[in-house]
């Protein structure tokens, strides 16, 4: 059984979809920016595929089930949801020890304490880079960075867990205007957000893979 299970595995992502489609200015800010990151981070060390098409681009990183959250926490940090996104995965993982109606295992909560402590760590390594080193670069491509973006973490059984969803995502080229006028002034209260996955959900996510080593 775990032969067929080590078999029946996917590669472990981690998939950013914006809601707008990346141009040449915007590509090498992005560079730029997870260049910066991945000096301070041997997390995000690979570069992400892109795929773009007429209305969206989808970034996506390719790692192991531990590094999904922290990859998650670090790709997104360019974008206006970045904030937002940042809360969802605190969030969701602080939810867990607390919630004894589910029995987790000391395996389970080892992980857990793990992933808290990595998020930790991203938290202050980002300090010194964050907002005004990072802002030339996002200032000259600010309808990409504003654009709406889901952000989905799947698994290697191919457990998707989607940690952050703006509900403006498909509305952005329509109201492209209006997002660009927020883009002056950063203290614009968010559009709406999506609501978390519920506990349950996020169990099943690392039980799924509390059999592997990383």
């Amino acid at each position: 059984e775990a032969a067929k299970t080590f078999f029946n595995e996917t590669l472990p992502t981690v998939k950013i979809i914006v809601d707008t489609p990346l141009d040449l200015k915007a590509n090498l800010a992005l560079a730029s920016i997870y260049n910066q990151i991945a000096n301070v981070s041997e997390v995000l060390n690979q570069p992400p595929s892109i795929e773009v098409s007429v209305r969206r681009t989808t970034i996506t990183f390719t790692s192991n089930n531990a590094d999904l959250f922290i990859i998650a926490y670090l790709a997104i940090v360019p974008f206006k949801d970045g904030g937002q996104t940042h809360r969802n995965i605190v969030t969701l993982l602080n939810s867990l020890p607390s919630r004894s109606i589910y029995t987790l295992s000391n395996q389970d909560k080892k992980q857990i304490n793990k992933l808290l402590t990595n998020i930790g760590q991203a938290i202050e390594l980002l300090k010194p880079i964050k907002t005004l080193k990072l802002a030339p670069e996002i200032k000259s491509s600010a309808n990409f960075f504003m654009a709406p973006t889901k952000t989905i973490i799947t698994n290697s059984r191919d457990y998707s867990l989607s940690i952050y969803y703006n509900q403006d995502f498909g509305k952005y080229l329509m109201n492209q205007s209006s997002w660009s006028e927020q883009s002056e002034d950063t203290t614009t209260p968010s559009r709406p957000v999506s609501t978390l996955p519920p506990v349950s959900q996020i169990v099943a996510f690392i039980k799924a893979w509390d059999y592997l080593s990383g």
